[in-house]
């Protein structure tokens, strides 16, 4: 089956929607890139926690018990992601598999970006090939690389807040390899990086769907 290609940006709710009617196979052939970012710190309201955001348990035990009244109990820093806590034994959303969880439905509306193929630049510049309107990341803030044998890699182009990959600052120039399922940091703003394969793969778990 062809399928038209997908917009270069979306809502993550659109792609899975896409998904379900042509198939994982057609899907990926439908995809304009060979990857994706996520973004994982929007909110579909001021009150609703990220899409990838669960209640930290210690913090919700406060709020359930009234000890913590700041911002009801619910402000930002009480949510975290479990799926990347070092001692976690939760099935995360790129993993062999991922349970059905009550996901805020934020995570539907997540944004998406598409890496195009042959990767290019991200940043604010309207001739990124990645681009992304957020006030901490530079006009040309990194670079998304694809090797001839589909390996991906990033480079931060001396942007004014960094880039970081899995929670770890990268330097400046230096090359540095990028895996399906890394947690990518660009100035204030974090994806998750996946391939197509990765993201025809998860998008079920991904959406909550």
């Amino acid at each position: 089956m062809n399928a038209d290609p997908l917009p270069r940006s979306a809502p993550l709710g659109l792609f899975e929607r896409s998904r379900a009617i042509l198939g994982p196979d057609a899907f990926v052939r439908a995809v304009p890139g060979p990857a994706v970012l996520i973004r994982l710190d929007e909110r579909g309201g001021p009150l609703e926690a990220a899409p990838w955001a669960f209640p930290s348990p210690e913090r919700l035990e406060a709020a359930m018990d009234g000890s913590d009244a700041s911002d009801g109990g619910f402000g930002d820093d009480v949510f975290v992601d479990p799926a990347f806590a070092a001692d976690s034994d939760e099935a995360t959303a790129t993993g062999p598999s991922q349970p059905p969880l009550a996901l805020p439905p934020a995570r539907e509306r997540a944004s998406v970006v598409v890496v195009p193929v042959g990767g290019g630049r991200v940043g604010r510049a309207v001739t990124s090939a990645v681009r992304v309107l957020e006030r901490s990341i530079s006009r040309q803030h990194a670079v998304i690389g694809i090797d001839d044998d589909g390996g991906f890699s990033i480079v931060d182009l001396d942007s004014d807040n960094g880039t970081g990959v899995n929670g770890m600052v990268l330097v400046p120039g230096a090359s540095h390899t990028l895996r399906s399922g890394d947690v990518v940091h660009l100035g204030d703003v974090s994806f998750l990086f996946l391939d197509v394969g990765g993201l025809a793969s998860h998008l079920p778990a991904l959406t909550g769907a």
